[in-house]
């Protein structure tokens, strides 16, 4: 396992956003209107018992991507650092989603259609396994696979998609076993990480 203190977390915080361009936000009013002008549908992810235990990256056509987080950056009373560090990867590989598909066409497609949304969400969660073997050494259980692939139920998909992302993250899962890391942003942040930690 490794050591992170609370000054790494918060300069990694500050790479993570200089990296991928993204603008953080921690509450819900920082969200600017447009955006849900633009995206009504936004509003379903939006609610405070929804933001008070989940991460969004928000598509926004007037500037950068933004970056919800429940937490403040090495603050470690809510959210431990680890999962501070893992959480903001995939956060960031939506980023990526995002400027690949564009924010119209990810905005549709994720808000639009459970299916898609899991398919994001399991790309998304590379990050979150290539972080976590850089982390303990080991790939994750299956336990955790299927608790991850579990808390897609809070995004609204359904048990045939949830299902189908549990089979896809343990074949991901198998690929970070052999020393592979395909995601972007977890790329970015292992290689950063390993010069600190």
């Amino acid at each position: 396992m490794k050591k992170l203190t609370k000054q790494i977390v918060i300069d990694y915080h500050d790479f993570m956003v200089e990296k991928f361009g993204v603008r953080l936000i921690f509450r819900k009013d920082d969200i600017p209107p447009d955006v849900f002008d633009v995206f009504p549908s936004l509003n379903q992810f939006c609610a405070d018992t929804f933001l008070d235990h989940y991460a969004i990256t928000i598509p926004n056509p007037f500037g950068k991507t933004l970056i919800y987080l429940p937490w403040i950056a090495g603050s470690s009373t809510r959210v431990s650092l680890y999962d501070q560090v893992r959480r903001l990867a995939h956060e960031c590989e939506h980023a990526v989603q995002i400027r690949h598909d564009g924010d119209t066409h990810f905005a549709a497609s994720y808000l639009g259609n459970p299916a898609l949304r899991a398919n994001y969400e399991a790309l998304a969660m590379h990050a979150e396994l290539d972080i976590y073997f850089w982390y303990y050494g080991k790939p994750a259980a299956a336990l955790f696979l299927s608790s991850m692939a579990k808390n897609l139920k809070a995004y609204r998909c359904g048990a045939d998609d949830i299902a189908v992302t549990e089979k896809h993250l343990v074949a991901y899962n198998k690929i970070v076993a052999r020393g592979s890391v395909s995601s972007e942003a977890g790329k970015a942040a292992i290689k950063w990480l390993d010069m600190r930690v």
